[in-house]
Protein backbone atom coordinates (compact mmCIF):
# COMPACT_ATOMS: atom_id res chain seq x y z
CA UNK A 1 0.00 0.00 0.00
CA UNK A 2 1.17 3.81 -0.91
CA UNK A 3 0.25 6.13 1.55
CA UNK A 4 0.02 9.66 0.16
CA UNK A 5 -1.88 12.88 -0.57
CA UNK A 6 -4.58 13.46 -2.82
CA UNK A 7 -4.88 17.73 -2.87
CA UNK A 8 -6.18 20.38 -5.19
CA UNK A 9 -3.60 23.26 -5.42
CA UNK A 10 -3.65 26.84 -6.52
CA UNK A 11 -1.18 29.20 -5.39
CA UNK A 12 -0.04 32.92 -6.20
CA UNK A 13 3.18 33.62 -4.36
CA UNK A 14 2.74 36.90 -2.21
CA UNK A 15 4.12 39.24 0.13
CA UNK A 16 2.29 38.31 3.43
CA UNK A 17 2.48 41.81 4.91
CA UNK A 18 0.73 43.33 1.95
CA UNK A 19 -2.59 42.69 2.33
CA UNK A 20 -3.56 44.21 -1.23
CA UNK A 21 -1.35 41.02 -2.80
CA UNK A 22 -2.98 38.82 -0.70
CA UNK A 23 -6.86 40.00 -1.70
CA UNK A 24 -5.76 39.64 -4.99
CA UNK A 25 -4.29 36.34 -5.00
CA UNK A 26 -7.33 35.47 -2.80
CA UNK A 27 -9.42 36.40 -5.59
CA UNK A 28 -7.48 34.99 -8.06
CA UNK A 29 -7.81 31.39 -6.66
CA UNK A 30 -11.41 31.73 -6.30
CA UNK A 31 -11.89 32.90 -9.73
CA UNK A 32 -9.43 29.91 -11.18
CA UNK A 33 -11.63 27.62 -9.27
CA UNK A 34 -14.15 28.36 -11.04
CA UNK A 35 -13.05 28.58 -14.16
CA UNK A 36 -11.50 25.55 -13.53
CA UNK A 37 -15.23 23.85 -12.69
CA UNK A 38 -16.89 25.98 -16.08
CA UNK A 39 -14.65 24.74 -18.50
CA UNK A 40 -14.21 21.11 -16.36
CA UNK A 41 -10.60 21.21 -15.98
CA UNK A 42 -10.48 20.99 -12.15
CA UNK A 43 -8.56 17.68 -12.89
CA UNK A 44 -5.80 19.30 -13.97
CA UNK A 45 -5.55 21.44 -10.20
CA UNK A 46 -5.74 17.64 -8.27
CA UNK A 47 -2.25 16.16 -7.96
CA UNK A 48 -1.04 12.69 -6.21
CA UNK A 49 1.90 13.30 -3.81
CA UNK A 50 3.20 10.00 -2.30
CA UNK A 51 4.21 10.52 1.30
CA UNK A 52 6.57 7.79 3.07
CA UNK A 53 5.84 9.72 6.35
CA UNK A 54 2.11 8.38 6.57
CA UNK A 55 0.59 5.72 7.50
CA UNK A 56 -2.53 4.08 7.12
CA UNK A 57 -3.88 5.45 10.43
CA UNK A 58 -3.61 8.74 8.76
CA UNK A 59 -5.93 7.86 6.07
CA UNK A 60 -8.92 10.02 6.97
CA UNK A 61 -11.62 9.25 8.55
CA UNK A 62 -14.21 10.85 5.79
CA UNK A 63 -12.46 8.70 3.20
CA UNK A 64 -12.85 5.24 5.14
CA UNK A 65 -16.52 6.46 6.05
CA UNK A 66 -17.22 7.03 2.27
CA UNK A 67 -16.27 3.74 1.58
CA UNK A 68 -17.97 2.04 4.24
CA UNK A 69 -21.32 3.92 3.40
CA UNK A 70 -20.93 3.03 -0.06
CA UNK A 71 -20.61 -0.76 0.62
CA UNK A 72 -23.59 -0.23 2.44
CA UNK A 73 -25.72 1.49 -0.34
CA UNK A 74 -24.51 -0.88 -2.73
CA UNK A 75 -25.46 -3.54 -0.42
CA UNK A 76 -29.26 -1.73 0.13
CA UNK A 77 -29.20 -1.01 -3.73
CA UNK A 78 -28.77 -4.76 -4.45
CA UNK A 79 -30.91 -5.68 -1.59
CA UNK A 80 -33.82 -3.42 -3.60
CA UNK A 81 -33.31 -5.09 -6.55
CA UNK A 82 -33.84 -8.03 -5.59
CA UNK A 83 -37.26 -7.78 -3.51
CA UNK A 84 -38.20 -5.87 -6.91
CA UNK A 85 -37.48 -9.11 -8.62
CA UNK A 86 -39.26 -10.54 -5.90
CA UNK A 87 -42.23 -8.67 -6.63
CA UNK A 88 -42.51 -8.97 -10.38
CA UNK A 89 -42.11 -12.38 -10.22
CA UNK A 90 -45.26 -12.35 -7.46
CA UNK A 91 -47.20 -10.60 -9.84
CA UNK A 92 -46.31 -12.72 -13.13
CA UNK A 93 -47.77 -15.85 -11.01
Amino acid sequence: MRIGRVRFELQYIVDLDDSDQVDIAKDYIIEDIGNAVKFNEEMSYIELVEDSSLSESDISQTITDCLTDEWELDDDLSAEALAKEDEKKAGDE
